[in-house]
């Protein structure tokens, strides 16, 4: 006779784990370890050297972080570039705490004001952030996009770069922007 009750739970908890629920759109991928590179052309530096990057589109908010191997340069930036389905954006954030600064531009590189725009980095846990409103964006029906990190030199005469998507960075300089398209839930 317990048999039969513990079947029905069994049975309801099958239903209930199974019924959809909703999700943010994630797009999540690794990138090779070391493979920054300089510009000019020298050796690798930890703090632009991306190792994975998740790129989340809820709650009303389209955010990217990148982790990197090692953040010790407050002079890091994350780049990151947003095709929308209501045209490109750009956003860059780099410093900490009171210095940290979050740009979001156009498709003509004007700058967009957009409050509630968040971002910087975390020395501690090694990751860079940008978080963008979606009405910044013009409420977009989906967005895909890329990200890079730089980190300049004191005398600012090079820097380092990886794309994250990519091993290294392309010889212009631009970076790949993914093919999912992160729908708002």
């Amino acid at each position: 006779m317990i048999a039969r009750p513990l079947a029905a739970v069994a049975a309801a908890a099958t239903l209930v784990l199974a019924a959809p629920s909703a999700h943010a759109d994630v797009d999540r991928f690794s990138d090779p370890r070391g493979d920054a590179e300089r510009l000019p052309r020298m050796s690798a530096e930890s703090s632009a050297d991306v190792t994975s990057t998740v790129g989340r589109h809820a709650d009303g908010r389209m955010t990217v972080t990148s982790e990197v191997t090692d953040l010790t340069a407050s002079n890091t930036l994350l780049r990151v570039q947003l095709a929308t389905s209501e045209g490109p954006y750009f956003v860059q954030a780099g410093g900490r705490g009171e210095r940290s600064s979050v740009l979001l531009y156009d498709e003509q590189f004007e700058l967009v004001d957009c409050p509630g725009l968040r971002g910087g980095l975390r020395p501690a846990r090694d990751v860079l952030s940008v978080s963008v409103p979606r009405p910044c964006l013009e409420r977009p029906a989906w967005i895909r996009f890329g990200a890079a990190t730089a980190t300049f030199t004191a005398e600012g005469s090079s820097y380092w770069a990886d794309d994250a998507r990519r091993r290294g960075l392309r010889a212009d300089g631009t970076f790949t922007v993914g093919r999912t398209r992160l729908r708002h839930n």
